[in-house]
C-alpha cells in the first residue's frame, strides 16, 4: 500500500532496516532516485539527505525495529498526510528534523512511526503528565512498547520502569525534562544508547515562544548528554524567529525543516473588540449565541480562576453540561475525564486546561478573556475541529482585559534590589551547601519570574520538583555589577517580547482585515488561507447583530479588497516602495508587517504624500510608535518616488499641530514636555501604552494637584496612579516654577 503520493516512506524504512540484502539496498535507492525526479523542492531536499544517509551504514537501524506497515497498522493509519511523509522519512534517515504542523495535523506520528522502526529506544520530553499519559495508554493499547516516567508515579513504579529500560523492553519512553538530573537515569539511557531525542511542545524551548519554561531551558543540554543519533522537535506554533531559536538552543544539526503551513481550514474565526458600557452583556450575548449553536462540546477560557467558576454556575443555571477546571480544583482528573466522556458538555477553565487533551469532536472554542498573546490564542483556538470536522474560535477581547495584561506585564520589571532579596530569602532557607527546596504553592507568578532571571544571570540552578514546587541550589547571595547588568538585559528583552506578543493579539482583534489571514501573516505562512466554510466575522459576519454591535457599526468594515484600488500609478509605485520597507522593519524587530503599519495607513501615505512631520502626523493610521520611530524614514521614502502624473506636485503639508484635535487652548511647549517625560516613562515600550494623546493633553489643560485631581481624568486609571504620578508631578511642577 502506498502510505504516501509525495515520498516513498515505505521505502526509506526499508533501507533503514540492517535487514536488507545488498541488492534490495540498491534497488530501493534507486527507486528514491527516481522519485526525486518527480518531487518538489522541499521533497528534493529530504530525499537527497534521506539519499546520502542511508547509503551509508550510520544510517541503519537496530534488529528490533517492525516494519513500516505494521507500525502503521497498530495505530489505525491507512494514509500519510501531508507533511507526514517528509518528517518520518528524516527521522528514519538519522536527520534532525524540526517539525512545524498545525494542531490536529498528526505530529505525534511523525516520531511514534520512526521509533518503532529503528528499535532501540527513542526518548520522548515532553512539558504535561496529562499528554504522557494520553499517548502512554494510546502506544501501549497499539500494541507497541512504550513506558512512561513522571513525578506522581511512586518509587516502586519508577523503579520498574528503570528496570524495564535497562532490560531493552521500552521502545518510547516519555518523560519531564527534569528527570535528565537523576543519575539513575542517566546512567540506564546511557547503557541502552537513543536513537531518537524528541522535543515535543518544543515552542516551550524557546525564550521568543509563548510559553517559555524553565525546565525546558536545560533541554539541549539534555540532548548533547544522551548523545542520540537525531533529534526531532515538533511545535504547532512558532514563528520563523522561535524557530530559529528553538533550532539553536537545541543545537540542531542542519536540520530539515518540515512545515505544513498554519491554515486550519475547517476552523471559522471570528473576533469582538469591547469596550464602554454594556462589554459584560455583549460578551454574554455573543457567548450564547455561539453555544446555543453549537452542537458538540465547547471549552471557554477564562482569565481567572473566579471567572472559570462563576461562569460554569451561570451556564450550568441555563440548563448546559458544565464544569469549570483549573489549577486550584482538587477534581481536575474527574472533570477532565468527565468532558472527554461526554458528560460535560461546556469546558470553563484557564489556561490550564487543553494541552495534552485529545478529544477531536470539540466543535467550539470561547475565549471569555483574551490571552496574552497570538500564539497562545492560535494554540488554544486549535483545540477545536481537530476531526476536520467544521469548527469555531471565537475572541470576545474586552478593553478590561486587555488592560489586566498590560498591568500584568507592567508589573514584572524587576531590577537588581529584587533579585538580591530573592536570593537572601532563599539564603535564610538554604542548607551549608546552598541547596534549596520550595514547596507547591509557595510560588505566585511574580515569583517564577524573579526565580527565571535569578537563573538566567547565573545566580542559582533550579530543577522541578513534584507537585510543581522548586529544588535549587544558589551559586551566590548577591548579584555582581556584571550580573546586574544582564539581568536588565534580560528583563528589558523579555517585557519588549511580552509587549509585542500582546501588540500582536490586540491588532488580530481590533483590525478590520481578515482573521485568517492574520494568523498566516504573523506566522509567516505566505500561502492564501482556503476556508472550508464560513472564514471569518470580517469576511462574512455569522449574523447581522454581530456585524453590528450594539453602539454603532465597525469603522472600516466596508474598505476595499484591493487597497491599490483608485491610487494614480505614480502613487501605487510609492506604496509598493513602502511595503518593501515595512517588510524590512517587520523582519529586523521579528513582528508580523501589519504590526508595523496597517495596509490602510500605507495607502493614506501614499495617496497623500506628507512633505514633513506635521503631514505625516495628520495621515489617518499613522500613530505615535510609527512618528516617533520611523517619521525620517517615510518622508525619505515619500520624497524619493515618482512624481504623479501632471507634473511635480507640491509638498502636501497638513495642519500644524503639536496636540491632539481640540486642545488648540493647551500650551505647546507644556504638552511637548509632557510628550518628552511620556517617552522617558515607557522605556522600551510604545509611548502610547502609558497614556494617548487625548489624556496628555488633558493632563496639560488641568495640571492637576494631587491624586484625586489626576484620577478625575479620563484615561488615568489606577495603574497609571501607582507608576507614573509621582514622576508626573515632578514635572508639572517644573512647568509651575
Amino acid at each position: 500500500m502506498a502510505y504516501s503520493s509525495q515520498i516513498p516512506v515505505d521505502r526509506v524504512a526499508a533501507l533503514a532496516s540492517p535487514r536488507l540484502e545488498a541488492l534490495e539496498r540498491d534497488a530501493a535507492l534507486d527507486e528514491l532516485r527516481g522519485a526525486w525526479q518527480s518531487a518538489d523542492e522541499p521533497e528534493r531536499a529530504v530525499l537527497a539527505a534521506a539519499g546520502r544517509a542511508l547509503s551509508g551504514e550510520h544510517g541503519r537501524g537496530l534488529a528490533d525495529g517492525l516494519p513500516l506497515h505494521v507500525v502503521l497498522a497498530r495505530l489505525g493509519v491507512s494514509a500519510l498526510r501531508p507533511g507526514q511523509d517528509r518528517a518520518i522519512t528524516s527521522a528514519l534517515s538519522a536527520l534532525d528534523t524540526l517539525v512545524v504542523m498545525a494542531t490536529g495535523s498528526g505530529k505525534s506520528l511523525c516520531y511514534q512511526a520512526p521509533a518503532a522502526v529503528l528499535g532501540g529506544l527513542s526518548l520522548v520530553v515532553s512539558p504535561l503528565i496529562a499528554l504522557i499519559e494520553d499517548q502512554h495508554r494510546a502506544l501501549t493499547d497499539a500494541g507497541l512498547p512504550t513506558a512512561m516516567l513522571s513525578s506522581q508515579m511512586d518509587e516502586s513504579a519508577q523503579g520498574s520502569v528503570l528496570d524495564r529500560l535497562r532490560a531493552g523492553e521500552p521502545m518510547l519512553l516519555y518523560v519531564a525534562p527534569e528527570r535528565f538530573n537523576s543519575p539513575a537515569f542517566v546512567e540506564a539511557t546511557h547503557r541502552r544508547g537513543v536513537q531518537l531525542f524528541i522535543v515535543d511542545e518544543a515552542h516551550c524551548v524557546s525564550e521568543w515562544g509563548h510559553d517559555f519554561r524553565p525546565d525546558y531551558r536545560r533541554v539541549g543540554e539534555f540532548r548533547a548528554r544522551v548523545g542520540a543519533r537525531a533529534t526531532i522537535a515538533l511545535t504547532a506554533t512558532a514563528t520563523p524567529r522561535v524557530q530559529r531559536d528553538i533550532a539553536a538552543r537545541l543545537g540542531l544539526r542542519e536540520p530539515v525543516v518540515v512545515t505544513t503551513g498554519f491554515d486550519r481550514p475547517n476552523i471559522t474565526y471570528d473576533a469582538l473588540s469591547l469596550a464602554g458600557r454594556g462589554t459584560v452583556m455583549r460578551k454574554s450575548a455573543a457567548l450564547r449565541e455561539a453555544l446555543s449553536a453549537c452542537e458538540g462540546p465547547a471549552i471557554v477560557y477564562c482569565g481567572t480562576r473566579r471567572a472559570a467558576d462563576e461562569l460554569a454556575d451561570d451556564l450550568g443555571r441555563e440548563a448546559y453540561r458544565t464544569a469549570s477546571y483549573h489549577a486550584g480544583r482538587s477534581d481536575r482528573a474527574l472533570t477532565q475525564a468527565a468532558f472527554m466522556d461526554g458528560e460535560v458538555q461546556v469546558m470553563c477553565a484557564t489556561n490550564a486546561f487543553g494541552m495534552g487533551v485529545d478529544k477531536p469532536d470539540i466543535r467550539l472554542v470561547v475565549h471569555w478573556a483574551a490571552p496574552d498573546s497570538l500564539e497562545q490564542y492560535y494554540q488554544e483556538a486549535g483545540r477545536a475541529g481537530r476531526d476536520g470536522e467544521q469548527a469555531r474560535a471565537l475572541l470576545l477581547a474586552a478593553s478590561t482585559d486587555i488592560g489586566r495584561i498590560k498591568n500584568r506585564i507592567g508589573s514584572a520589571r524587576l531590577g537588581r534590589a529584587d533579585v538580591d532579596g530573592l536570593l537572601a530569602r532563599l539564603a535564610s532557607a538554604a542548607g551549608p551547601d546552598g541547596e534549596f527546596e520550595l514547596p507547591p504553592g509557595s510560588l505566585d507568578d511574580r515569583d517564577r519570574f524573579e526565580l527565571a532571571m535569578a537563573e538566567r544571570v547565573g545566580a542559582l540552578r533550579t530543577i522541578a520538583a513534584p507537585g510543581r514546587g522548586v529544588r535549587g541550589k544558589m551559586t551566590s547571595e548577591r548579584l555582581d555589577a556584571a550580573a546586574a547588568e544582564e539581568l536588565e538585559h534580560q528583563v528589558r528583552t523579555e517585557l519588549r517580547r511580552r509587549w509585542s506578543a500582546l501588540d500582536a493579539l490586540v491588532a488580530y482583534a481590533e483590525n478590520d482585515r481578515c482573521r485568517r489571514g492574520a494568523i498566516l501573516e504573523y506566522f509567516g505562512d505566505q500561502r492564501e488561507g482556503a476556508p472550508e466554510e464560513r472564514c471569518c466575522d470580517v469576511c462574512e459576519a455569522p449574523s447581522p447583530e454581530f456585524a453590528e454591535p450594539r453602539g454603532g457599526t465597525r469603522p472600516g468594515r466596508q474598505s476595499p479588497a484591493d487597497d491599490r484600488e483608485g491610487l494614480e500609478v505614480a502613487d501605487r509605485d510609492l506604496l509598493d516602495r513602502l511595503r518593501v520597507w515595512r517588510r524590512a522593519v517587520a523582519k529586523e524587530l521579528g513582528w508580523p508587517a501589519f504590526r508595523v503599519a496597517s495596509n490602510g495607513a500605507l495607502r493614506e501615505i501614499a495617496r497623500q504624500r506628507p512633505g514633513d512631520g506635521a503631514a505625516l502626523e495628520t495621515v489617518s493610521g499613522v500613530g505615535p510608535w510609527l512618528r516617533e520611530n520611523h517619521n525620517d524614514a517615510i518622508l525619505a521614502i515619500v520624497a524619493g518616488a515618482a512624481p504623479q502624473v501632471g507634473g511635480p506636485p507640491a509638498p502636501r503639508r497638513g495642519v500644524p499641530r503639536t496636540m491632539p484635535k481640540g486642545a488648540s487652548d493647551v500650551a505647546p511647549e507644556v504638552f511637548e514636555r509632557l510628550r518628552e517625560w511620556r517617552r522617558e516613562r515607557a522605556e522600551d515600550r510604545p509611548a502610547y501604552t502609558v497614556c494617548p494623546d487625548t489624556t496628555l493633553a488633558e493632563i496639560a489643560r488641568r495640571r492637576p494637584h494631587g491624586a484625586a485631581a489626576l484620577s478625575a481624568i479620563r484615561g488615568v486609571g489606577p495603574a497609571f496612579l501607582e507608576r507614573h504620578s509621582e514622576s508626573l508631578f515632578v514635572v508639572l511642577e517644573e512647568l509651575a516654577a
